[in-house]
C-alpha cells in the first residue's frame, strides 16, 4: 500500500513541476512589448541608443521580447486592434495572450522607461492566477 502512495505521490510531483514549467514558458512565449515607431522619430532613436541595444539581455527583456512595429507599414493582423489608431511615437504596448495589457506612450528617459515598464509588467497575470486558472479549466471539465 505505502508503495503504491509512494507512486502517486511521485506522479503528482512530476505533473505539478510539468505544469509549472509549461505555465511559465508559455506565459512568456505569449508576452511581448510592441515598440510602435515611424521613421524621423527622434526619441525612437533615443531609445534605440539608450535602451534598444541592451533591452533583450535584461530580466525585462526575457519576460516580454521587443517586437517593432513601424507606423508606415501594414498593420500585422495578430495584434490588438486598438493598436492600429496609434499615432504617437514611440509607443510601447505589453500584449498578453493576444491582449493589450497596459501602454506607455513617449520616452522621457532610461530611468522613467524602466520605472514605467515595471508597472506595466507588475500587471501581467501571476504564476499562481495561471494556476488558478489552470485548476478552474480541470474542476470544470
Amino acid at each position: 500500500m505505502l508503495n503504491k502512495v509512494s507512486k502517486q505521490y511521485g506522479l503528482l510531483c512530476i505533473f505539478t513541476a510539468v505544469v509549472f514549467s509549461l505555465l511559465s514558458t508559455s506565459a512568456r512565449a505569449n508576452t511581448r512589448l510592441v515598440m510602435i515607431e515611424q521613421e524621423n522619430c527622434h526619441y525612437c532613436e533615443k531609445w534605440m541608443v539608450e535602451i534598444g541595444d541592451r533591452y533583450h539581455l535584461t530580466e525585462e527583456g526575457a519576460i516580454a521580447p521587443l517586437r517593432r512595429v513601424h507606423l508606415e507599414d501594414a498593420f500585422p493582423t495578430d495584434l490588438p486592434v486598438a493598436l492600429a489608431d496609434i499615432s504617437l511615437t514611440p509607443t510601447f504596448v505589453l500584449v498578453h495572450n493576444g491582449l493589450e495589457v497596459d501602454r506607455m506612450a513617449g520616452y522621457a528617459g532610461d530611468d522613467f522607461f524602466w520605472g514605467q515598464l515595471q508597472q506595466m509588467l507588475d500587471k501581467l497575470p501571476t504564476q499562481n492566477e495561471a494556476i488558478n486558472t489552470v485548476n478552474t479549466q480541470v474542476t470544470l471539465q
